[in-house]
């Protein structure tokens, strides 16, 4: 974890907060896959973290089936693994306090969209 951290750090896709202000905490873990990769527990502290400050629905389909029923001509249906991508889109720095999280007593700002749960 510490040469993730120390990665993201000096790509400045994290920041020192210092004595900046932090609305939000994350907790943070890792990962375990194949590309071992932090993660941001955003539901954490439980009824504070940043997942219980927001609402979003959320589109499943229970069955191919129901997901190719509407298909239309012309139509095309893929999945793509953004799993690299989400580290390039930049965060506004208004929401930098709210995206927080500490390593190793240093709380730092997450200035891109986390890779979170």
């Amino acid at each position: 974890m510490d040469e993730k951290i120390d990665k993201e750090a000096q790509a400045k896709r994290i920041i020192v907060a210092g004595d900046w202000a932090v609305e939000g905490e994350a907790a943070l873990g890792i990962k375990m896959s194949v590309k071992n990769r932090p993660i941001w527990d955003d539901s954490r502290p439980h009824d504070i973290g940043l997942n219980h400050r927001i609402s979003y629905d959320k589109a499943r389909f229970p069955t191919v089936k129901e997901a190719y029923a509407l298909m239309r001509p012309d139509y095309w249906m893929y999945k793509v693994d953004l799993s690299e991508a989400f580290r390039t889109v930049p965060l506004a720095s208004m929401l930098w306090s709210k995206h927080a999280f500490n390593w190793n007593g240093v709380r730092y700002f997450d200035t891109r969209i986390p890779f979170s749960n």
